[in-house]
């Protein structure tokens, strides 16, 4: 018996110390502390588009309305499930160049940006990039062309309107709002699934 105890005493500590070891830390332990976007690329139905010097992704807000009325103390604003109010992409370009005339257009377009997010490993201290990608089907909004400045960029702004709106972060979709299809998924929770159960879809 006493042997026996000792043997098991000796494997409990084996276990406990192999835990504590380098290169045995479970995922779960490790976190990745978002740092900064390291950098990112823009497609326009496949095609790279250069010279793009920032991107604005769309406002995601709600459709709200003022409540007041009898028996009420004030006012107060609801915002209506899944309707969400106009998106629109901005991006400004160093030059008014023909890729920037092309957004310009009536006709509808698929753009999608790409974009490494740098993070640093709280288990390893060393940095970790995982992808963010945007896609959105949108149609012409605005196009303003700049100003000439010699020796500096033209500063060329378009804008488009986000018909449909896809966010995924290291291959999680966290935003996907298609309003042309009622579909509407914010936080990676389907809001409108209740009301498309409602409504037959």
């Amino acid at each position: 018996m006493y042997f026996a105890g000792i043997i098991v005493i000796l494997l409990v500590l084996l276990v406990a110390f192999s835990l504590v070891l380098p290169g045995n830390t479970r995922p779960c332990d490790a976190l990745v502390h978002p740092d900064k976007l390291n950098n990112f690329a823009v497609y326009a139905d496949g095609v790279t588009l250069l010279g793009v010097v920032d991107a604005t992704l769309p406002n995601i807000t709600p459709l709200k309305e003022t409540n007041k009325g009898a028996g009420i103390a004030g006012e107060y604003e609801t915002s209506a499930v899944g309707q969400f109010s106009s998106m629109k992409l901005q991006m400004t370009w160093r030059m008014a160049t023909m890729q920037a005339a092309l957004l310009a257009r009536p006709d509808g377009m698929m753009l999608e940006l790409r974009a490494a997010a740098q993070g640093i490993d709280s288990s390893t201290f060393k940095f970790k990039q995982s992808p963010i990608k945007v896609t959105v089907r949108a149609c012409a909004s605005d196009l303003q062309l700049g100003k000439f400045d010699p020796a500096a960029a033209m500063g060329t702004t378009t804008e488009v309107e986000c018909l449909y709106y896809k966010f995924t972060y290291d291959g999680v979709v966290i935003h996907e709002i298609d309003k042309l299809n009622f579909k509407a998924i914010i936080g990676g929770v389907d809001v409108l699934e209740e009301v498309n159960k409602i409504l037959g879809r």
